[in-house]
């Protein structure tokens, strides 16, 4: 494969990738080093236009088709969906920023697992998901805690982002995502079981 370079180091740095292209790389590549088992929630859905827009800045090939079907499209979908959670994942010090305390702070969730994180090659991101209105979500923590270490990143976003019947809201008439639930102030503890079963 043939990647192109003119423009694509400030495309990626203007995405969050501070290393470029290389990083980028890194990126795509440890997705694929962790993700042979993965199923992704929507294997019918194709790369929508934007995607492939993402693909086609960063200097990436448009997904194919092959004759296994739409394999290689999920797989494409899912690195795309995994490489801009990267890009707009917050730094330790960013994150400290958000939360006003110190970046030492910060690590220090991350290994008691109140905070979700992506380690990358020297430094950790950590997704959005898990923040709102400079703060973490509230229960958040609870929930992390009880996530399979194994899961991937992206299934992890996925959950908090997909209405669940378990988390269902008299006052709004609806299935709550987990995050929704979470950020209305219900009580965690059904979050928590949902997490424990991923």
């Amino acid at each position: 494969m043939r990647v192109k370079t003119s423009g694509t180091d400030e495309f990626w740095i203007r995405h969050g990738f501070r290393g470029g292209i290389s990083e980028a790389l890194e990126t795509f590549a440890s997705f694929l080093a962790a993700t042979q088992p993965v199923v992704p929630a929507e294997p019918e859905r194709e790369l929508t236009e934007a995607e492939n827009r993402l693909l086609d800045q960063g200097g990436f090939p448009r997904p194919q088709p092959d004759d296994q079907g739409s394999a290689g499209s999920e797989i494409s979908i899912l690195a795309v969906s995994y490489a801009e959670m990267c890009a707009q994942a917050l730094t330790t010090k960013e994150a400290a920023g958000l939360l006003q305390v110190q970046p030492s702070r910060i690590r220090q969730r991350l290994g008691e697992k109140t905070l979700f994180g992506i380690e990358k090659e020297d430094h950790w991101v950590l997704p959005r998901f898990q923040f709102v209105d400079g703060q973490i979500v509230p229960g958040m923590g609870k929930v992390l805690q009880v996530l399979d270490e194994t899961l991937h990143p992206v299934t992890v976003e996925r959950f908090f982002a997909t209405p669940q019947p378990e988390l269902y809201a008299d006052e709004v008439g609806r299935d709550l995502t987990p995050r929704e639930w979470l950020q209305a102030g219900y009580d965690p503890a059904p979050v928590v079981r949902l997490a424990r079963d991923l």
